[in-house]
């Protein structure tokens, strides 16, 4: 374990860790980002040290993507047929298969992310208060998971409260406020857990985390904060501005490129060659993605603005720490992307046939 041997080489802890000893799993992991190593070790535990139960739990945790994609495109108030068709895109989409075949986390990230969405959009939306401890959970884990899908959630309900505000609708505030609460105290004690968290600690945790980040983005290469992915980014940003902008939009766009396939060829040895298809159903969803965008604009919709803000806090946050947000990083959001390319691409057809028949009528006429 990374922070354990971390400690172990500064003196300040002995090579093994027991019951008992003020240790909590983000120290000891070396990361707050403790959940699924934990969650991995534990089936681990079950199964005599079968990685395969852990992949067959990954395909279930991304099983809830069509689901997902289904109840963002309600929430949008996209009709039922409109919504299957989202959910049909995301069953459709080979992508989270790939990243459930995977000891990795993307599968847990994306189940706890798009719940948590759903969930808080549902508050938004109905006003129901039955819907905060769900939130509380879900958007707590998700922040011991992956801090940045955690930031999203929370800037996103902070949107809401500001629609809210304006509008004067105080059960809605009420209920945001005591959902961003609840989130912010279950990170503060899962990031400590399992030992016991001050409440100035609990407080201030998030913050922490955010600090942490921020020193990872501004460390210099001989710093032990450094990350190579980071530092490359930064580099080509400062050698080349421009090129290095170009290059990012690129590669959140169309990354990774499935053109490669056929020139230079696949090599069948790399990763990302399991992405080309799933690449191919997002560009041709991204003409649906950007319509929906630039007719939500237009309304009012508070559910729109927080799905919107989500998503581009991702893009966001990716860009500047790693240039692009593409790959398997994007994978675990497709859902409410998906849910949009559905309604738009509706739209864009609807419009398309109503025009083709005012021009049928002047011809006619």
């Amino acid at each position: 374990m990374r922070g354990l041997k971390a400690l172990y080489q500064a003196g300040r802890h002995g090579q093994i860790w027991e019951p008992g000893e003020s240790l909590n799993y983000t120290y000891v992991l070396g990361s707050h980002h403790w959940l699924y190593p934990a969650y991995v070790g534990l089936w681990y535990w079950l199964t005599d040290a079968s990685q395969n139960w852990v992949i067959y739990s990954n395909a279930a945790f991304a099983a809830f993507f069509p689901a997902a994609a289904f109840g963002l495109a309600i929430m949008l108030g996209a009709t039922r047929r409109i919504a299957l068709l989202a959910g049909g895109l995301a069953l459709l989409d080979p992508s989270s298969a790939v990243n459930a075949s995977w000891l990795l986390k993307d599968s847990m990230v994306g189940f706890l992310a798009m719940a948590g969405l759903w969930a808080t959009l549902r508050l938004v939306e109905e006003g129901r208060w039955t819907f905060i401890p769900l939130i509380v959970i879900l958007v707590g884990l998700l922040g011991i998971v992956r801090y940045v899908a955690y930031l999203a959630l929370i800037l996103a309900m902070f949107t809401g409260l500001l629609i809210f505000l304006k509008r004067r609708q105080w059960k809605s505030i009420t209920g945001l406020i005591l959902a961003i609460i609840g989130t912010w105290v279950m990170f503060g004690l899962l990031y400590y857990a399992p030992q016991k968290v001050t409440i100035s600690q609990n407080i201030t945790t998030p913050i922490k985390a955010l600090s942490d980040g921020s020193a990872t983005l501004k460390a210099k290469r001989e710093s032990k904060a450094a990350d190579e992915t980071v530092l490359r980014w930064k580099e080509s940003l400062h050698d080349n501005p421009g090129l290095a902008l170009m290059k990012s939009a690129a590669h959140t766009l169309f990354a990774p490129y499935p053109w490669v396939a056929i020139h230079p060829a696949l090599t069948w040895k790399s990763f990302s060659e399991l992405y080309y298809p799933g690449v191919l159903l997002w560009m041709a969803c991204l003409p649906g993605i950007v319509w929906a965008l630039w007719k939500g604009m237009q309304s009012r919709s508070p559910v729109f603005f927080l799905i919107v803000v989500f998503l581009a806090v991702l893009v966001m946050a990716y860009t500047v720490f790693l240039g692009e947000w593409s790959t398997r990083q994007r994978v675990f959001a497709l859902p409410a992307s998906f849910a949009l390319a559905a309604i738009g691409w509706n739209d864009i057809i609807h419009t398309t046939r109503l025009r083709g028949r005012v021009l049928d009528l002047n011809k006619t006429s």
